[in-house]
């Protein structure tokens, strides 16, 4: 378990990195930075489409934002962080924490 750094927060422009969850039981990938309404969508590689993510509970789609900057996802499969440009000074960096690896 440890954290893999996906898009350093020097990076201020829109980017599109991918969190590979596949060998995790299951993974938090978090963003710090972010400003106002910036929100960072997560998706879900499913046949080479990219796919956006829904809470279970509510339909919604997940999103990184200032008040939920964090967020504990399946593992098992590759997510795509969708980052848009940053609308502030700040730089938005990337984060992917992995849990327990898949016993194969």
């Amino acid at each position: 378990m440890g954290q893999i750094t996906l898009l350093n927060p020097t990076v201020e422009d829109a980017a599109a990195v991918i969190a590979d969850a596949t060998r995790y039981q299951f993974v938090t990938v978090s963003a710090n930075n972010l400003a106002g309404a910036e929100a960072v969508t997560v998706k879900m590689i499913s046949g080479g489409t990219a796919v956006t993510v829904a809470d279970p509970a509510t339909g919604t789609a997940i999103t990184l934002t200032v008040g939920v900057p964090a967020v504990q996802l399946a593992g098992g499969v590759v997510y795509l962080l969708d980052k848009p440009a940053a609308t502030a000074a700040n730089a938005c960096g990337l984060y992917m924490d992995t849990g327990p690896a898949i016993n194969s």
